[in-house]
This record gives structure tokens, C-alpha cells and sequence, in this order.
């Protein structure tokens, strides 16, 4: 009886040490598991930390660049405006030309040059229009 109680007792110590074994194997992996998730959880937090810095300095550039993309697009504006004004430009200068040709055409056609003032000459042409009509 004695040598079975004893024999009981060294089952149930090694059962014992054969569970402590596995528990202080598992503690280990637990504990290397628990270092990965605080090195995990740590860089989440820096780099969460790095995005937030990084989403700041991009709203403060955005908001830098507010007055210049409003200068750029007053610039563009007046770049248009200038365009335009320009193109009539040439289109004026070119009527102009179209109308100092045609004048030097009729200027050369005019056989008796006027020289009175512009009241005299309406007055005579009233007066020949109304000896037309007669």
C-alpha cells in the first residue's frame, strides 16, 4: 500500500512537472507573442502618428497653395483677355488697311476735289437731289 501510494505520488509529481513543462512552454510562445503584438501595436501607433504629421503637412501646403492656384488661374484670365483683345487688335488693324486702300481707290477715282465745309456740300447735294426729283 505504501509503495502504491508512493508510486501515485510520483505519477501525479511527474504528471505534475509533464503539465508545468507544457504550461512554461506555452508561457513562453505567449510571451514572444505578446512582445510581437506590443512591436506591433507600437509601430501602428508611429506610423499612424507619421500619417496624421503627413496629412497635416498636406493640408497646410494645400491651403499654402490656395492664394497661388488663385493667382495662376487671375493670370490666366488675363492672359485670355489679353488674347482676345489682340486678336481684334488684328482684326482692326486689318479692316484698317482694307479701308485706307479703299479710300486711295476713291481718291484716285475723284476727279473735282470739294473744299468747302460738310454743310455747304450737304446743301448742294439737297439742292441736286431735289432738281433730280423734279
Amino acid at each position: 500500500r505504501y509503495s502504491k501510494a508512493l508510486e501515485t505520488i510520483k505519477k501525479f509529481q511527474s504528471d505534475q512537472k509533464s503539465k508545468c513543462n507544457e504550461y512554461n512552454a506555452e508561457l513562453k510562445y505567449l510571451k514572444e507573442e505578446k512582445l510581437k503584438a506590443d512591436e506591433l501595436q507600437s509601430r501602428l501607433k508611429e506610423t499612424q502618428r507619421k500619417f496624421d504629421a503627413s496629412k497635416d503637412e498636406a493640408t497646410r501646403i494645400s491651403n499654402e497653395l490656395k492664394p497661388v492656384e488663385e493667382r495662376i488661374e487671375e493670370l490666366n484670365n488675363m492672359y485670355d483677355e489679353v488674347t482676345g483683345m489682340e486678336r481684334k487688335l488684328a482684326e482692326l488693324e486689318s479692316s484698317r488697311k482694307e479701308l485706307e486702300k479703299q479710300q486711295e481707290t476713291l481718291q484716285s477715282k475723284i476727279q473735282h476735289q470739294f473744299t468747302g465745309s460738310y454743310d455747304e456740300l450737304q446743301s448742294m447735294y439737297d439742292r441736286h437731289h431735289h432738281q433730280l426729283e423734279r
